[in-house]
């Protein structure tokens, strides 16, 4: 039903063209990293440790388990 509504709009295929032109653009950008990653491997950064979003710690290993406190 929900995509039969979707096919009824009027403005089905600019929507689907914004879709397509999106979707193309985001292939070229990744396309175009690659092709600098692949030429010089140095320029990716190394991460060393990286914010946990659920503890807040640096040092997390991902067994927080999304509690906020020690490990489970």
């Amino acid at each position: 039903q929900v995509y039969a509504s979707l096919l009824q709009e009027p403005d089905v295929a600019k929507r689907s063209k914004n879709k397509r032109r999106t979707v193309r653009k985001q292939l070229e950008k990744v396309k175009a990293r690659l092709a600098v990653v692949e030429a010089d491997p140095s320029v990716v950064e190394t991460r060393s440790g990286f914010h946990c979003r659920t503890c807040g710690s640096t040092a997390c290993t991902g067994n927080c388990w999304g509690f906020w406190t020690d490990a489970q």
